[in-house]
């Protein structure tokens, strides 16, 4: 089997919030080893040592909308003067966040920017399905038309996302869970891979804008870093999720591989290993 490093398209770092609201700067800017010096310098990244093809920011305000609101450029994230503005006025207790790291052959666009979203969801994917291009029609051609119809751009990322909401589709109303749904995802996406002996490493999120869910995975390849802090000394009253630490607090601590971690309010955090 060819293991997660071949031709690859990265998302490669995120950070996520959630507890009590916080100013979004807080969580994009107000740390020393934030994204933007993560866009430049990252210290743990797998592949490449810059991410400037793009940044991108989702938050919830329940009081208004469940649907999400979004941010997204193709700028550099230190070039972009716009989102700081937003990020001092908006205050959110789910925040998604991410840089990214495009390679070809895969155009550098707008709708693979993440988080991506879909309905009152939002999605972020840190890693790669090796050699995407050779099995890329194969895979899609696995979805449903309707789901088939909802990948947004020629990323990994937007095929993931499309079959996560394909999976979550097919659970009852009433036992409606993000975590079966994005577990059942992985066992569909294990067995195609296997079939077509490819590799992948899926460091993936989801959120509702009430919960947040985690994965740190591999299928034949290396996982990509993954911390939480649940105790931070500056943001208590919330949980942090990062591909690397933003700062030295004590409170870090990585992710085990092949592991979920469940989120949810009133700093509950839970983790449970894939089987």
């Amino acid at each position: 089997m060819r293991d997660g490093h071949g031709e690859r398209l990265i998302v490669c770092r995120f950070a996520a919030y959630l507890g009590e609201e916080i100013k979004l700067e807080e969580l994009v800017y107000n740390f020393p080893h934030n994204l933007e010096v993560q866009s430049y310098a990252p210290k743990e990244q797998l592949v490449g040592n810059v991410n400037l093809d793009g940044f991108g920011c989702g938050w919830y305000n329940s009081a208004v909308e469940e649907e999400p609101a979004q941010y997204a450029t193709l700028l550099p994230m230190w070039a972009d003067h716009k989102f700081p503005t937003i990020a001092k006025a908006v205050t959110s207790n789910v925040i998604f966040s991410a840089v990214r790291n495009a390679t070809l052959p895969f155009p550098n666009e707008l709708s693979s920017v993440h988080p991506l979203a879909n309905g009152k969801y939002l999605f972020l994917h840190n890693g790669s399905i090796s050699d995407y291009t050779e099995c890329k029609r194969t895979l899609e051609n696995q979805l449903p038309d309707e789901y088939f119809n909802m990948i947004q751009s020629r990323s990994d990322s937007s095929l993931i996302f499309a079959a996560f909401m394909w999976k979550l589709s097919e659970i009852e109303e009433s036992d409606k869970s993000i975590k079966k749904a994005l577990i059942d995802t992985l066992d569909w996406l294990r067995k195609q891979l296997e079939n077509l002996e490819v590799g992948a490493n899926l460091n993936i999120g989801i959120t509702d804008g009430k919960s947040m869910l985690f994965i740190k995975h591999e299928i034949s390849g290396a996982c990509n870093s993954l911390y939480y802090n649940e105790s931070h000394e500056r943001l208590s009253n919330g949980i942090l999720i990062a591909s690397e630490p933003l700062d030295e607090d004590k409170g870090w601590t990585t992710v085990p591989e092949n592991t979920v971690i469940e989120i949810k309010p009133g700093k509950h955090l839970k983790l449970s290993e894939i089987r």
